[in-house]
């Protein structure tokens, strides 16, 4: 199963129970993972919007009908559990949206998620780091 990284809330409007009925579309659960990191490791004060949004978008696909897990300031390890766990949560024929509010980059063609943890001085070391997205 594929999981596509939306970064836009103006792609969920297909999704919305009015096309399932009118175009008799069979689908499973909405679900979504919602993350925002603020709290960078090695800056003084945390970032203003992540959380914020974070908390926005879930209030929003929450009205739309959606199971939204958020989570918050995520080290490595817990991006790669958080995405993990909600991955095993998913059917065939469900709706799944990720939504990351944070830091990210990109190097060498791949895409990265930055941890809150982050200790490296270099790009290459940055992407070693990192969580990877491309791919899930």
């Amino acid at each position: 199963m594929r999981l596509s990284l939306f970064l836009s809330l103006m792609l969920i409007a297909p999704f919305g129970s009015a096309y399932s009925e009118e175009y008799g579309v069979q689908r499973g659960t909405r679900k979504a993972l919602v993350i925002g990191n603020a709290r960078y490791r090695g800056t003084m004060n945390a970032l203003r919007n992540p959380i914020r949004d974070a908390k926005a978008v879930a209030r929003a696909l929450k009205g739309t009908g959606f199971r939204v897990t958020t989570k918050y300031n995520l080290k490595r390890k817990g991006l790669k559990r958080a995405v993990g766990r909600f991955s095993k949560t998913l059917k065939q024929d469900d709706v799944a949206l990720i939504y990351y509010a944070g830091h990210g980059m990109a190097f060498n063609g791949e895409n990265y998620l930055i941890p809150v943890n982050l200790k490296a001085k270099t790009e290459a070391g940055a992407a070693e780091d990192s969580f990877r997205i491309n791919g899930l």
